[in-house]
């Protein structure tokens, strides 16, 4: 029974080195055919490389290696210019303008829902004061608030008031624009409480989404709350 242990033993070590052997083979054929660095800088050669689908491609070490060296080269003869930083009143100036287009947006949407065409319609004159409201469970839901002045061909200024939430870009979607009369002046928390004392709303406040949340500005909450906690 030992004789046969020791014989089967035998056997699977002379096994495991043939198996060893033609592995070592093949990797040697491997990289015997393929053109090796003649530097000995890469320990691989210079194999053809695979797609990701596992064939070999025309592709060698070499070409990968050179295409790589050639674009460091591009990049440094052509460098990216640098993205000049816009300064405060460049970033004022974008902002004035999106509100701007905000509020004739919002006219546009007046002259069209109350069909006011040629001279009856109303053309914008000039902002007069603006709000930003945000209201929610968490923060998430944000108001614009505008007084404005237009007016038609031939015809005195008049103020309205625009509600409108801003969507990507210079997008928004018009909630409220009303022409205001001389009465109007309903009342908004979220004015109030920034202080936009000047601001008027329509006296239905129905008219308006925003605004009926006595609450400060979310950030200013938070900062508030850590101070007390300290």
């Amino acid at each position: 029974m030992a004789d046969e242990d020791h014989e089967l033993g035998h056997d699977c070590n002379k096994y495991n080195e043939e198996s060893f052997g033609e592995a070592n083979s093949d990797t040697c054929q491997y990289s015997s055919d393929d053109d090796s660095d003649e530097d000995g800088e890469c320990p691989f050669g210079n194999p053809l490389l695979r797609d990701s689908y596992g064939k070999l491609t025309d592709w060698r070490l070499s070409d990968l290696d050179a295409a790589f060296a050639k674009h460091l080269e591009d990049e440094a003869k052509n460098p990216k210019p640098k993205e000049r930083k816009l300064t405060k009143e460049e970033k004022l100036k974008i902002h004035s303008d999106r509100m701007e287009g905000y509020m004739k947006f919002a006219l546009h949407q007046y002259n069209s829902k109350e069909e006011l065409v040629e001279d009856m319609r109303f053309e914008f004159e000039k902002a007069q004061s603006q709000n930003w409201i945000v209201e929610g469970e968490f923060d998430d839901l944000f108001y614009y608030h505008f007084n404005f002045t237009a007016k038609q061909t031939c015809s005195s200024v008049f103020t309205f008031f625009a509600e409108v939430t801003p969507e990507d870009g210079v997008d928004c979607d018009v909630l409220c624009c009303r022409l205001l009369n001389d009465d109007d002046n309903g009342h908004c928390f979220g004015c109030e409480n920034e202080g936009v004392d000047d601001l008027r709303h329509p006296a239905c406040e129905s008219a308006y989404v925003g605004g009926h949340e006595d609450r400060g500005f979310p950030f200013m909450e938070n900062s508030e709350t850590e101070d007390d906690s300290d």
